[in-house]
């Protein structure tokens, strides 16, 4: 009887912790739905290796730094991670493009995984911030034009920071003819306002090279969703990856695809 009741105790105990962690209780739950789908998407999960045949043939090449300097509800988890590098390394990317840098795992693993001569280029808001960037839309991930905050870039000093070009500024304002275009993978994880999706999509595509890959994180929240959802019913073909956030689609013809993601 004493050890059922201590049992009983240290349930208690986890339950109440539970309660006081509402933000991970709700992670935990809202992450079964990556392998299932969401009620309000178009797409359903697809196995990564349905979506490109033989990728688990480069899965033991992946290289990866600093892989649990992660932020929960900012950060890709590690397995997304993983997935993005494979595509990387499965197209033979030499050079890729990411829009929302945040602390700079995600363009420091790309870096160590393109092919000979790669390059990332990595765009994010100022660290002083945008005041006219963001907030100013509905479903907006920044606080006043502001980069989510972060302790550190992680490629700094690292090696392979020599790969990596940082570019300061609101996505929807650069001079995009002047990245010489050219990219063979691009990965969308900026602004989530519905407009920001639409327009870092055109933006992307613009510079993309035919063929090449597009990723875009967080495809469950709606104004993702929505944009992506919008491009699969005049005919795109995007894939959600199951297990993960990311859709994914490679394009062709990009330049002729920019038509399928006009602003909501």
């Amino acid at each position: 009887m004493p050890g059922t009741v201590q049992r009983v105790v240290d349930n208690f105990g986890k339950a109440n912790r539970w309660l006081h962690s509402s933000r991970d209780v709700r992670f935990y739950l809202h992450r079964v739905l990556w392998d299932v789908g969401f009620p309000w998407t178009r797409l359903r999960p697809s196995p990564l290796s349905s979506i490109f045949p033989d990728i688990d043939s480069v899965s033991d090449s992946v290289e990866v730094a600093h892989p649990f300097e992660r932020t929960r509800g900012t950060s890709m988890e590690l397995e997304e991670l993983m997935v993005v590098l494979a595509i990387a390394r499965f197209c033979h990317a030499r050079r890729a493009l990411e829009i929302g840098t945040f602390d700079g795992n995600t363009a420091l693993n790309l870096a160590l995984n393109l092919s000979a001569s790669g390059q990332v280029v990595t765009i994010d808001l100022p660290p002083d911030g945008d005041p006219g960037a963001g907030n100013a839309h509905p479903g907006s991930i920044y606080a006043d034009g502001r980069p989510a905050r972060f302790a550190r870039r992680q490629y700094e000093n690292h090696p392979a920071s020599e790969r990596i070009l940082q570019i300061y500024a609101d996505s929807a304002k650069l001079d995009w003819a002047s990245l010489d275009g050219g990219f063979d993978l691009a990965f969308i994880d900026g602004d989530h306002s519905a407009r920001y999706v639409a327009i870092d999509t055109r933006n992307v595509l613009s510079v993309l090279k035919p063929g090449g890959i597009v990723l875009w994180h967080d495809y469950e929240w709606r104004s993702v969703a929505q944009v992506i959802d919008a491009a699969v019913a005049r005919g795109q073909d995007v894939h959600w990856i199951q297990g993960t956030r990311l859709a994914v689609a490679t394009f062709p013809n990009p330049i002729g695809a920019m038509q399928d993601f006009p602003n909501p």
